[in-house]
């Protein structure tokens, strides 16, 4: 059966990504430096910021949960020289996203689950904090897991 990511294509993500960019992060990326591509494969993420080559890669999602993946990787690209991972700049900036798809844009849903991703990340460094490894591994992104590949790429990989 074929899912909704394989009906898009670049130009879909492109005008998503230009909408988001537009209504989300209006002072990010004002050059037009980054570049967004549909892929394959992201190493088992279903997306990839990759600061070094300014590129957001995204595969195998519904065209429901793009734009969350889509402002996950604006924040990561946004916040990568404060902030590596999900840490406290990111988290900020994905709220400020919440805020904004409620309130300027009345998208309630895309609110909550902004706001979810960032208390699963905050409930994960909680747990890691307490020695619950087990949890915390099971939402692990790149950023912890390979940190070698990290540092080499400056990229961060998403779940």
């Amino acid at each position: 059966m074929e899912s909704d990511f394989d009906n898009l294509t670049q130009n879909d993500l492109l005008e998503l990504a230009r909408r988001i960019k537009a209504d989300y992060f209006p002072e990010w990326d004002a050059e037009n430096a980054w570049v967004f591509e549909c892929v394959d494969d992201c190493n088992g993420a279903v997306g990839l910021a990759v600061y070094k080559e300014k590129k957001i890669k995204a595969t195998q999602t519904s065209r429901e949960k793009l734009p969350l993946l889509l402002i996950h990787a604006i924040c990561h690209a946004a916040c990568h020289k404060r902030d590596l991972g999900h840490g406290k700049h990111w988290q900020n900036r994905m709220l400020k996203a919440a805020r904004d798809a409620e309130h300027k844009y009345g998208d309630l849903p895309l609110a909550a689950a902004l706001r979810n991703e960032v208390q699963g990340y905050q409930r994960s460094a909680r747990l890691q904090g307490s020695g619950k490894n087990i949890v915390y591994s099971r939402l692990r992104d790149a950023v912890h897991d390979v940190h070698r590949e990290f540092d080499k790429n400056r990229s961060t990989r998403f779940i």
